[in-house]
């Protein structure tokens, strides 16, 4: 029943547009009388105006996501920003660094994700090395029927952007990348998800 939910929400979305746009013209016919060319202006009208209407339900629903409840302190992750349903903040991952955003799943950290960040840190060299090695496997298994020899790409082309802590087990996030020397091979950036620090999936992040 969860998998259908998507397509019946889908569904009455599209009813109401429909029903928005033909009862008015509907009513206008059978009732008042005007003619076609009347009934479709109507129609196109209410329809016209169930589409604003849905655009701006969105809009505030969008919004509303990503509105800021309360700003607290933590003493490794500085300023943290709640929201509806995650936490962020910007720290450098290494000394001297740029700051990258860092999110996480609860509405704080937790002692899990606190732990995982500061090994992140410890351990970021050896981190990036594996995340650069998902990066050359990803790319190997897009290009591997061209001709020639298979490109790759170095640590210093991966520009962090963001680490999403998981609300869950110790050295389980994902980094997300951008390559902006490399957006031929990898246009969309690239995600590289850990468990236990290990990497257990890398993607394009599109």
């Amino acid at each position: 029943m969860k998998g259908c939910l998507p397509s019946l929400v889908a569904l009455v979305v599209v009813a109401a547009i429909l029903a928005t746009g033909l009862v008015p013209g509907y009513i206008a016919s059978s009732i008042f009388g005007v003619e076609n060319k009347g009934v479709m202006a109507i129609t196109a009208g209410g329809i016209a105006l169930a589409l604003y209407g849905i655009y701006r339900w969105l809009i505030y629903l969008q919004d509303r996501e990503k509105r800021v409840l309360s700003v607290l302190t933590d003493p490794v992750f500085g300023e943290v920003k709640q929201l509806r349903d995650h936490w962020e903040a910007d720290q450098p991952i290494s000394e001297g660094g740029e700051a990258v955003e860092i999110w996480g799943d609860a509405l704080a950290p937790t002692s899990a994700q606190t732990s995982t960040f500061t090994n992140i840190r410890e351990r970021w060299p050896a981190l990036l090395a594996l995340c650069v090695e998902a990066a050359n496997n990803l790319i190997a298994s897009v290009y591997h029927n061209e001709k020639g020899p298979v490109p790759s790409v170095k640590a210093e082309q991966l520009n962090l952007k963001t680490v999403a802590l998981d609300d869950g087990n110790i050295g389980d996030f994902t980094l997300m990348f951008e390559l902006p020397s490399a957006v031929k091979l990898l246009p969309w950036g690239l995600d590289v998800t850990f468990e236990n620090f290990v990497v257990v999936e890398a993607s394009d992040n599109h």
